[in-house]
């Protein structure tokens, strides 16, 4: 089924990347081309998944701090 997404070129923001859910999403937009936002309330990614993306999406992702129950947070992530 995700054979039939061409993601090259979208740029994507994931909420909760960190979880296993979100981990599964991540890898799944990232192998269809996607430039991914991965976001979490974490201050780090976790590094086990922080590795494997590495190995395999070096350039294709970024990680950001937010919290999205929160607008200030929202706010510093987006820039503004």
């Amino acid at each position: 089924m995700l054979n039939s997404y061409n993601l090259n070129n979208k740029i994507i923001t994931l909420t909760g990347a960190n979880g296993q859910l979100g981990r599964s999403l991540a890898y799944a937009l990232l192998s269809q081309g996607a430039f991914v936002y991965l976001t979490d309330l974490h201050n780090e990614i976790d590094q086990d998944f922080k590795v494997s993306l590495d190995k395999n999406y070096d350039s294709k992702y970024e990680y950001i701090k937010m919290d999205i129950t929160s607008e200030s947070s929202i706010k510093t992530a987006i820039g503004k």
